[in-house]
């Protein structure tokens, strides 16, 4: 277990799986945040740590449901038309499912970033509420989506890294877990950066659609797809984790990059 943990692709996998669960659970955190403003502090803060809480639980209760249903392996459905030819099981409609979702979550989310951005904040702000178990209900619903979305891009990232789905499933535990205590005590830091910054929010949507790509063409590639005449081939995670990580770093380097500049500007 130690030593596949501390493998390259584990460890590569691992930064960039907290890394998009740093980005996307950033809205996560603010809009528990607006959702618990009108109780006094010592409710707030006790609706907050129940509703990170739940959203671990659920992150984990997700993980484990996505796993048994990658383990259903056989063919339970045969496609057989003149463009399109599959045998789906299981893993495979996992995964095709599952990317599609993060295309349309990606797309339809950096449309409304550039065409009408606040939507969800405003929406949240005005059903937030001062009674604690409506708002602990209310972060529950919010938890919901965050953690399917985080659990999909962790399947796509994941699956097949190794044999024994176990090692994954306890990888995956650690990137979220390292994930939502970097939230947890940096989510004041993390929000100033991200609001002055908000190209990395778009990126990061640009990653999950890079994903979704990904489980689509793997998930078509267990399921032998056959499409307009050509095999869909197989996809190695390796290159997936290359234009992440390049990503990623480029968009730190860009952050710290700014953040001199405006120090010089500001000595000047």
């Amino acid at each position: 277990m130690i030593d596949f943990l501390t493998s390259g692709p584990s460890v590569i996998a691992i930064f960039i799986l907290a890394s998009l669960g740093i980005i996307i659970g950033i809205d996560n955190i603010r809009f528990i945040d607006l959702a618990t403003v009108k109780l006094n502090e010592k409710k707030k803060n006790n609706a907050v740590n129940l509703s990170i809480l739940i959203a671990f639980l659920m992150r984990i209760g997700l993980v484990l449901l996505a796993y048994w249903v990658l383990s259903l392996t056989a063919s339970f459905w045969s496609i057989n038309m003149f463009w399109f030819r599959a045998d789906i099981s299981g893993q495979s409609l996992l995964l095709i499912i599952g990317g599609l979702y993060l295309l349309y979550k990606g797309t339809s989310e950096i449309h409304e970033e550039i065409e009408d951005p606040g939507f969800d904040v405003r929406k949240i702000s005005e059903e937030k509420s001062n009674s604690f178990g409506k708002s602990v209900w209310q972060t529950t619903i919010i938890n919901s989506a965050f953690a399917f979305d985080i659990v999909i891009v962790a399947i796509g990232l994941t699956n097949g890294l190794d044999r024994f789905p176990l090692r994954v499933i306890v990888l995956i535990l650690i990137a979220l877990t390292l994930s939502l205590l970097v939230l947890l005590f940096f989510k004041d830091a993390l929000s100033r950066i991200f609001k002055k910054h908000p190209s990395i929010h778009i990126l990061g949507l640009g990653l999950i659609i890079l994903v979704g790509f990904s489980m689509l063409v793997e998930g078509g590639y267990l399921s032998h797809a056959h499409l307009f005449g050509s095999d869909v081939g197989f996809l190695p995670k390796n290159y997936i984790y290359i234009a992440i990580g390049i990503v990623l770093i480029f968009m730190f380097l860009n952050v710290k990059l700014r953040k001199e500049n405006v120090k010089g500007e500001l000595i000047d």
